[in-house]
């Protein structure tokens, strides 16, 4: 992100009050395949600089919590996750 943030300095972008400067990006993001359909329970994203084509930032995501079903197999209670 350091490079990224450089290169628009260095091309004339300026940082506002807060330090941040605007680049320019891509994002994509998918499910992962299985089977005959998009029935998979994980997902991915990416957001990519433009100028250097290196990734920025990026996330999983998961349909179903491991510790939860876990613990409903066992009868146990579920805690929240503001809990935890």
């Amino acid at each position: 992100m350091a490079l990224e943030r450089k290169l628009a300095l260095d091309d004339g972008a300026t940082a506002d009050s807060d330090g941040f400067v605007s680049v320019s990006c891509s994002y994509d993001m998918g499910w992962q395949k299985r089977g005959r359909g998009h029935n998979s329970s994980t997902g991915h994203g990416a957001v990519m600089g433009l100028t250097t084509g290196k990734v920025l930032d990026f996330a999983t995501k998961s349909k179903t919590c491991r510790i939860c079903k876990n613990a409903m197999k066992a009868g146990k209670r579920q805690m929240s996750m503001t809990a935890v």
